[in-house]
């Protein structure tokens, strides 16, 4: 038997009693303040294990995700896509084919050697060519046919889409002259800045250190490395020299004059000069080396302290020290201008007013680590070993920067494997979630009486699949859609729901994917049903059989539970639970209302006869409260006479707890008072054991009202 003071403390016609020490009194669940994920969602692609000769390297990736893969004597070169991967044929068996760069379009260029090749000492020819897209056949240009000068061999170096490209000539002397070209019309004019250029060095041994000399040609050592090529034609690069020297990058309209690390200054003349960087041993310690331009004039570039550079038609811009730059991307209306570095991927922000790119800085540039990244991509559920995927290192980004290259350690065989990530979410859209511990929780179906909801749609989660690139059309034919259940879930779980994807493909993948429920009716009332146990899953996005997405977690709750703890507005909360249950078990007769300062579970006033239910009625969950509600009614339903003997029957009895004097010693007014308190209180818990079966109340809860029951069988005893 419980104590009398458990039982009857704070009551006022006792409504039920808190006789389980575990029950929380702490206020319903309250929304963290989650918002949209801080790290952009990616996809990994596996393409393959790298190989002992990293024979499947990757060094570009076009828009539309056509991958080239590096290549040398030793390993041919291919492109593969999600149509399929060819392999680069030269123009005749055992000649050698080196490509070079792909456009958005899947056009590799390049060119074929017919041995292998050295710079200054071999005859070989090479002659520039291109690829197709989707084909392994060359088109071969003939260097010969290049004007003006014998040409030892030629190459393309950048094409953009336009088909518009810069190739290389060598001359048997070993003088490199550029030229652009079309692949559709072959060579074009030669660039005269190149030809006519006067070169100056300072020779650290010289005599005179502040006197320049003109280069000497002895060493046949001037070649240009065009690095980068946007749409408009424009272009970065560098010329570089053999021995010890200075190498100018070339990108703006005319001459300049540039200074020498140590101050001293030259013409450069006819160079389209911008800067400039010393080579100590050919190519090292560099004091600006430019990456990339995109379509809008901005140039990535390295600096002399590895501090990473963005120069845009009005100043240049030094983002952050200690990674390289890579790639940079064209910002379109409404995405930003996003970098990418050896170990970052970085993009700008936007005014969210009017849309424009935010003065570059680091304060409007949001850089998120690639190891992040790598390990938030794996689709695999809290719990799970580590991530599949760790050490990546990026080797190029895509125009529209969707796509990132690279190669990163399975950590599953210990194997470096090219990897595509790709940047798609699979974002949750409806119903307006809230959040608990990170996972979306869900379930805002209500009853059509509660409010009003399209049909089928009451519990169901919408999701997106976000994916910014021409690419998104291609794929819909092989995405699935798969359910996976959280670890904490039961995985005997018959029903886990359905995923409706029929619209979605439909519909280009505008329409979103639904994630059905099963739907809880009426008669589920029983809290040990799985129906009303929490279900934590993803929805995980399959293409090609790869494992590329899945949503956030997401958390199953019952209709009672997601309107009590999570729904909004807020301040509705409680009334809309007292409602949802109303017409879930079909009660009668006075509504409670909810406040929130009662300690006891529900609370009947002697005069005006209505209902109060407290925090610990909902908190009791769907069962409790109709359990509450029909003992409260019981009283709702006596006279304002008995429920007033009621009220002094039980100041009575604390009176007598209060002052240790035996019931049976109280006068006969204060006995039949509680009496009376006594005999109601037993009428309004019989009525919710002749309403076990209809309520569902669990067996601990029922004991709680046997418990109750027997307490006031034993205060009956003493006054009657």
């Amino acid at each position: 038997m419980k104590p009398l003071s458990l039982i009857l403390f704070g009551l006022l016609f006792a409504a039920k009693v808190n006789a389980q020490s575990d029950r929380s009194n702490s206020p319903p669940g309250t929304t963290s303040s989650v918002t949209e994920q801080t790290i952009p969602g990616f996809a990994i692609i596996d393409l393959g294990y790298v190989g002992a000769d990293y024979e499947r390297w990757p060094i570009a990736v076009s828009n539309k995700l056509h991958v080239l893969f590096r290549n040398d004597d030793m390993v041919p070169a291919k492109v593969w896509h999600p149509s399929g991967e060819i392999t680069l044929e030269a123009d005749v068996p055992g000649n050698w084919v080196l490509a070079t760069d792909i456009n958005n379009d899947g056009i590799v260029v390049g060119g074929v050697e017919n041995e292998l090749y050295d710079p200054f000492f071999s005859t070989s020819e090479t002659y520039a060519a291109y690829w197709p897209a989707g084909s392994a056949t060359p088109v071969l240009f003939d260097s010969k046919a290049l004007p003006d000068a014998e040409t030892h061999s030629s190459r393309i170096s950048l094409v953009n889409d336009d088909g518009y490209f810069l190739g290389r000539r060598i001359t048997p002397d070993g003088r490199y002259w550029l030229h652009e070209g079309n692949i559709s019309s072959g060579w074009g004019n030669k660039f005269e800045p190149v030809d006519v250029i006067t070169c100056y060095i300072k020779y650290p041994e010289s005599p005179n250190p502040d006197t320049l000399y003109e280069w000497d040609e002895v060493y046949n050592g001037r070649e240009y490395y065009p690095a980068a090529m946007n749409n408009s034609g424009e272009w970065v690069g560098a010329l570089r020299h053999y021995i010890p020297a200075y190498i100018i990058s070339a990108y703006e309209d005319s001459p300049t004059r540039v200074e020498y690390i140590d101050g001293v200054t030259a013409d450069f003349e006819g160079v389209y000069a911008r800067s400039f960087y010393y080579s100590a041993e050919n190519g090292n310690s560099v004091t600006y080396e430019p990456i990339d331009i995109n379509d809008s004039g901005q140039v990535l570039a390295n600096t002399e302290d590895y501090s990473l550079s963005l120069k845009d038609s009005s100043e240049n811009h030094v983002l952050g020290t200690g990674s390289g730059g890579i790639a940079l991307s064209d910002p379109g209306t409404d995405v930003p201008l996003r970098i990418l570095t050896e170990t970052d991927y970085m993009e700008q922000k936007r005014d969210p007013a009017t849309g424009a790119l935010l003065t570059l800085n680091s304060a409007n540039t949001a850089t998120y680590s690639l190891g992040a990244i790598i390990e938030r991509s794996s689709p695999r559920l809290t719990g799970t070993p580590d991530p599949q995927w760790a050490d990546f290192f990026p080797t190029a980004m895509s125009d529209n920067g969707v796509f990132i290259v690279g190669m990163a350690t399975n950590q599953a065989t210990g194997q470096d494997h090219a990897v595509v990530l790709m940047q798609v979410e699979l974002e949750i859209i409806a119903p307006e979630p809230a959040y608990e511990g990170g996972s979306v929780v869900f379930v805002g179906n209500n009853f059509d009486t509660l409010v009003p909801q399209i049909i089928d749609d009451e519990n169901s989660v919408t999701l997106s699949l976000r994916m910014d690139s021409e690419l998104k059309q291609s794929i819909l034919n092989s995405l699935s859609f798969e359910v996976w259940m959280a670890e904490e879930s039961d995985p005997d779980v018959l029903e886990k729901g359905s995923i409706s994807t029929v619209d979605f493909l439909a519909s280009n993948g505008e329409e979103p994917i639904r994630y059905l429920a099963p739907d809880e009716v009426r008669d589920d009332k029983c809290e040990d049903l799985d129906i009303l146990k929490e279900r934590r899953f993803k929805v995980v996005a399959k293409w090609g059989g790869q494992e590329i997405v899945a949503s956030n977690l997401i958390t199953v709750s019952s209709r009672f539970r997601y309107i009590w703890e999570y729904s909004d507005p807020e301040n509705q909360r409680a009334s809309r639970a007292i409602a949802h249950v109303g017409y879930k078990y079909q009660l009668s007769g006075t509504i409670p209302s909810y406040d929130e300062t009662r300690p006891e579970y529900g609370i009947t006033w002697p005069l005006t006869g209505t209902i109060n239910v407290g925090p610990l009625a909902l908190q009791g969950g769907e069962n409790v409260l109709a359990s509450t509600w029909i003992h409260e009614n019981v009283h709702a339903s006596e006279t304002v006479a008995y429920r007033t003997s009621m009220s002094w029957g039980r100041e009575a009895y604390d009176s007598a707890i209060a002052n240790g004097t035996p019931l049976s010693g109280l006068s006969s007014w204060d006995k039949g008072n509680i009496e009376i308190w006594a005999l109601g209180e037993l009428d309004a818990y019989y009525a919710e054991v002749d309403n076990f079966s209809h309520t569902c109340l669990s067996s601990s809860e029922q004991n709680v009202v046997a418990s109750a029951i027997s307490d006031f069988q034993y205060i009956l005893s003493q006054v009657q």
